[in-house]
């Protein structure tokens, strides 16, 4: 779903697996946003692995999905 280039390269992506957090809660991996309604949804957000490490953070390897109900 997710996948992030590594610098320098055009063909080889890496998989990623994100924490999804619901207004601020985290809820669990990616697979939580299939059974999200999407007519409750404010907004979606990815911060990347370093950006979530800053922001909140070690234990957030793989980046964090940021979801804000209405």
């Amino acid at each position: 779903m997710l996948r992030s280039r590594e610098s320098g390269s055009l063909l080889l992506f890496t998989v990623r697996r994100p924490v999804v957090a619901v207004n601020d809660s985290v809820v669990g991996g990616v697979e939580m946003l299939q059974a999200m309604p999407l007519d409750g949804v404010a907004r979606i957000e990815y911060v990347s692995a370093w950006e979530a490490a800053n922001r909140y953070g070690s234990g957030f390897g793989n980046g964090i999905v940021l979801v804000t109900k209405r």
